[in-house]
């Protein structure tokens, strides 16, 4: 499914810019952010991300974002896992006995979903049976700023983490 197979970001259904390049800004214990924009050039204005490792197992992902033009972001990500318990905001992630919560810390009130992943669309994807893209769609006008921030945790999700500005990680 092309782009709409992986665990990205993307604009409006669009594939990243190949020749992009994401660099790494800053790596502080168990943080990491990169500075994805030249992925995104002609999408967005800025696509910072980071991945966060907290102390309770839990992992989170944060994106911040400006737009270039109105658009239709989606932040997806496939699984094998069993995707249930779906509210807005969340959904429980089953596999093998255990759980994972997904949590959407921001944009409040984001509905959570599932895309098929297979069959593939065109001959060059490989086919991904036995997975599901889950994730939400959010829309964003020109020139917005907009972060994104997603907890995955362990076990009955623990608390929500809390959410700080990139340039404070």
């Amino acid at each position: 499914i092309g782009p709409l197979s992986h665990n990205i970001l993307t604009v409006d259904g669009q594939e990243q810019v190949v020749k992009g390049r994401a660099t790494i800004l800053a790596t502080h214990g168990q943080r990491t952010v990169i500075d994805a924009g030249p992925v995104y050039r002609g999408q967005l204005q800025q696509a910072l991300r980071g991945v966060s490792l907290l102390a309770d197992r839990s992992v989170v992902v944060q994106d911040e974002i400006v737009a270039e033009h109105a658009c239709t972001v989606r932040w997806a990500m496939m699984t094998r896992a069993t995707v249930g318990g779906m509210m807005p905001g969340a959904a429980v992630l089953t596999q093998d006995g255990h759980r994972l919560v997904l949590r959407v810390l921001e944009p409040a009130g984001a509905l959570v979903r599932t895309w098929a992943s297979d069959p593939p669309p065109a001959a060059y994807d490989a086919a991904n049976s036995g997975t599901v893209m889950v994730g939400f769609e959010t829309r964003i006008e020109a020139g917005a700023a907009l972060r994104i921030a997603v907890q995955l945790a362990p076990g009955d999700g623990g608390a929500a983490a809390v959410v700080t500005p990139l340039a404070q990680w």
